[in-house]
């Protein structure tokens, strides 16, 4: 119900958004971009099932496959010249193939016989739904001002070296986390055991992106995104500190 509400809302503002930017065709890749909010939002059950039996590997492999699926189709739609369909349609994609994985890996899996009560389920949801809608805000109000304000290449610059800053982040405390968040909710860990070894996983790998970020960026994206690796090595800065909130 939420991701149809929130698919409606970009429905409703995407000629606003158009309009704001000067881009026409945001009106129709916001259109097909949003229905991947609604696919993402019917697999928020699967994730929270397996995660619970702790299923870790049986997730990883749905991780992976639908990772590995969604970049083969942009590339095959990229290489036939769809230009900016291509990374739409590559969001939709992984959204569907997610939820297709979910529902067959979660077919064995029998409902819990715990029952618990809406409010109870509510009082402990709406902080985290709170707490990740600001966090979201705030992270994507920066492309906001920028493509306002300058180049559009500036914003594919700040936005190509946020993803790359964010990316070991996203590994090394998806994996800790979702092994973390039941033994924390049963309170049979200690959350400084999980920071520790947070930090001890994603520190090491921040220091060597950010020394060899240019060799890196270089390598694997080509000369024409070299310019992001200063935004990549600020927002790097910040990075370091997230593993304070992810525990907390």
């Amino acid at each position: 119900g939420i991701g149809l509400g929130i698919y409606g809302l970009m429905a409703l503002g995407a000629p606003f958004v158009a309009s704001f930017y000067g881009q026409p065709i945001l009106k129709p890749l916001l259109w097909t971009m949003g229905a991947g909010v609604v696919l993402n939002a019917a697999c928020v059950l699967g994730n929270a099932r397996l995660q619970r039996g702790r299923r870790f590997r049986r997730l990883s492999v749905v991780n992976c496959v639908t990772a590995f699926g969604a970049f083969a189709v942009a590339v095959t739609l990229a290489w036939c010249g769809m230009g900016v369909w291509s990374i739409a349609l590559m969001g939709l994609c992984a959204a569907g193939l997610g939820l297709g994985q979910l529902t067959w890996a979660t077919r064995g899996l029998s409902p819990s016989a715990e029952q618990c009560p809406i409010g109870k389920l509510l009082s402990y949801g709406w902080k985290l739904t709170l707490s990740g809608f600001i966090h979201t805000v705030y992270m994507n109000c920066h492309q906001l001002v920028i493509g306002k304000l300058f180049a559009p290449t500036a914003v594919g610059l700040y936005t190509r070296g946020q993803r790359w800053a964010s990316l070991p982040d996203e590994t090394v405390n998806g994996a800790v986390m979702r092994v973390a968040l039941p033994s924390l909710a049963e309170g049979t860990s200690s959350p400084r055991r999980y920071l520790a070894m947070t930090c001890l996983l994603l520190w090491p790998g921040l220091a060597v992106l950010g020394l060899f970020a240019e060799e890196i960026v270089r390598f694997v994206l080509g000369e024409t995104w070299v310019d992001c690796v200063p935004y990549l090595r600020i927002l790097l800065v910040g990075v370091v500190f997230s593993p304070f909130a992810n525990v907390a």
